[in-house]
């Protein structure tokens, strides 16, 4: 979809067990090689990792390095005491959010909002943008009562909502943007907010029928996140 010379969507890698993603890519052919090892190499750059001659020794840094992260992550998942824990660990470890993107934490958009992340894509066909908000992982994303209720609170549509706004304030606001980002044309939108783990089946549907219903916009639990990294690690190994 094209609107004044910005476009909408929902970018590839955005893939686990609540959000309905492209097919797991199989890598036995040459290309779909030459793929994965470009993937490696991006995100050695992003985690730090230093590039060796033997590409094989990289990739074995990178996929140690990302289990020590998933690690991590998982252990301030759990760390339900502590509630800005997993987010301050995001807002050090943004790769997270996107391995093959460069990340600007607490990005402006105008004097009016301020986005928690805005991830540049550096491996798509096309230079995609993700403007991300965080909420905290404690939240409870359905309201309750007596009767299993498949409407969302309250944090969870304010939250949608503040994306709208970005949106609006992007399409409003092109060549201001481009300003930063001069090949600026893709954009999307995601919500990190609260936990899947003990959402029931039907609740987990209506997530994905929100993220269906919208092609820029995306629920992403914090386990969604660490679901991604697995599926990362495995894709790279």
């Amino acid at each position: 979809e094209v609107r004044r010379g910005v476009s909408i969507f929902r970018p590839k890698w955005i893939s686990a067990t609540i959000v309905e993603g492209e097919p797991e890519e199989d890598f036995a052919n040459p290309i779909q090689e030459a793929k994965r090892d470009i993937q490696t190499l991006v995100a050695a750059n992003n985690l730090g990792v230093q590039l060796d001659v033997n590409f094989e020794i990289t990739s074995d840094k990178v996929i140690r390095r990302l289990e020590n992260l998933l690690a991590q992550y998982r252990q301030k998942l759990e760390e339900a005491k502590v509630e800005e824990a997993i987010q301050k660990f995001i807002a050090k470890n943004p790769f997270i959010l996107n391995p093959w993107g460069k990340v600007y934490p607490k990005y402006r958009l105008g004097t009016k909002y301020i986005c928690d992340f805005l991830v540049e894509d550096l491996i798509a066909a096309d230079f995609k943008y993700t403007f991300i908000e965080i909420e905290p992982a404690s939240t409870d994303l359905f309201r309750k009562n007596k009767k299993e209720v498949r409407e969302f609170r309250s944090r969870v549509n304010h939250g949608l909502s503040q994306l709208r706004d970005w949106e609006i304030w992007i399409r409003e606001n092109v060549e201001t943007l481009k300003g930063d980002f001069p090949e600026f044309d893709q954009a999307c939108f995601i919500l990190v907010i609260g936990r899947s783990k003990d959402l029931s089946v039907d609740q987990k549907k209506v997530i994905i029928s929100e993220n269906a219903r919208s092609k820029s916009f995306t629920i992403l639990t914090y386990d969604d996140l660490e679901h991604r990294l697995e599926e990362l690690i495995n894709k790279l190994r």
